[in-house]
């Protein structure tokens, strides 16, 4: 018999699931991502700045290199689902974010057809249950 605490956390995650994600992030999100240093170069720019606070969110999609590093994302589906719209990236910082890999993640990567540095470095990215693989004996 499972505990009351097991099935309230069973049926939080389906619920979370069962969420619509957002796809796009909202100007107060792009705001803290500006707040929290993240860096920016965009077409016909030679170094990295923070991007405005109240930067277009139509304007940041032009980026051609993005750097969240240091900062706690995560494997947010709503994030994901915005960062897979940067189809014009060459470079993403995603050092030490928290990132974990999944088919998500990697669908994300294979759409940046641009995309020449990535850095993940730092981020527990096989843990369970895609670092394991279980054999037949």
């Amino acid at each position: 018999m499972l505990h009351k605490p097991v099935i309230f956390a069973a049926t939080l995650v389906c619920c979370l699931f069962a969420l619509p994600v957002q796809a796009d992030m909202t100007r107060d999100d792009i705001a803290a991502f500006s707040r929290s240093g993240v860096q920016v170069i965009f077409p016909n720019e030679t170094s990295r700045h923070p991007f405005p606070a109240d930067i277009d969110p139509d304007t940041l999609l032009t980026a051609e290199m993005i750097d969240f590093s240091g900062v706690a994302i995560g494997n947010a589906p709503a994030f994901l689902t915005w960062l897979g719209k940067f189809t014009h990236l060459r470079k993403l910082g995603l050092h030490q974010t928290g990132l974990q890999a999944s088919p998500e993640l990697l669908r994300v990567f294979a759409g940046m057809e641009d995309l020449q540095k990535l850095d993940l470095s730092g981020n527990p990215l096989f843990v369970e249950p895609y670092n394991t693989v279980k054999l037949d004996e």
